[in-house]
């Protein structure tokens, strides 16, 4: 923000190429929260991992810094056309009720899973759903395949109306794929997903979106 001189909100970007030829897959900072098999390795290398990302409290109601940041990474990879994929975390803070954690997790794995991937990655925590006494599987035959009705449902569960988690709408909307859910001690118990974005993927409409106004 150029009037208040302020941060608005960043990505931590890593050049996945860069890092395997140096370090392999340690360098990785998904390493730390996930064990990957050598099949990840193609991925990796042809990606951008994207690590924690943050939107300052006071820009947290606008979309415009969310949009602008999305708009910064597309003019990156563009310059780089080597890279296919858009990898990272994106995470499910530990303040969501078990119920909704649940919910979530079920609705990705039934509609937003890589199968094939998943099987060459493990947390290093496991997240263990357990047995609710509130059976959601009405809940989540309700919402379908239907990110705002799951939206909603989240919405209705918990009693600060939090939602699905904004970050991870974005990736769903723009037809990422989850590969594996880590839980993270050292931030609150907060639930990882490992999301893989294939760049061929993405909406032709939403690119074509993100690029206007850009000078490449």
């Amino acid at each position: 923000d150029r009037e208040k001189k302020k941060l608005a909100g960043a990505y931590r970007v890593g050049d996945g190429r860069v890092i395997m030829d140096r370090y392999g897959k340690r360098g990785f900072y998904l390493n730390t929260l996930f064990r990957m098999g050598s099949p990840m390795k193609r991925v990796l290398s042809a990606s951008f991992e994207l690590g924690r990302s943050f939107v300052a409290t006071e820009y947290q109601r606008h979309r415009l810094p969310l949009y602008m940041l999305w708009r910064g990474l597309l003019l990156h990879v563009i310059s780089h056309p080597g890279h296919r994929f858009l990898i990272g975390p994106v995470s499910i803070s530990g303040a969501y009720s078990k119920l909704s954690r649940r919910l979530i997790i079920e609705f990705v794995q039934k509609h937003h899973y890589d199968e094939e991937l998943a099987q060459h990655v493990k947390p290093r925590n496991r997240f263990h759903i357990g047995i609710d006494k509130t059976d959601g599987s009405a809940l989540l035959e309700a919402s379908g395949e239907d990110l705002k009705k799951l939206d909603q449902v989240i919405a209705d569960v918990e009693v600060s109306g939090m939602t699905v988690p904004v970050l991870l709408k974005r990736y769903l909307l723009l037809n990422a794929k989850i590969i594996g859910f880590n839980r993270d001690p050292r931030f609150n118990d907060a639930l990882d997903g490992l999301v893989v974005l294939d760049l061929s993927k993405v909406p032709p409409g939403v690119v074509e979106g993100l690029r206007k106004g850009m000078s490449v």
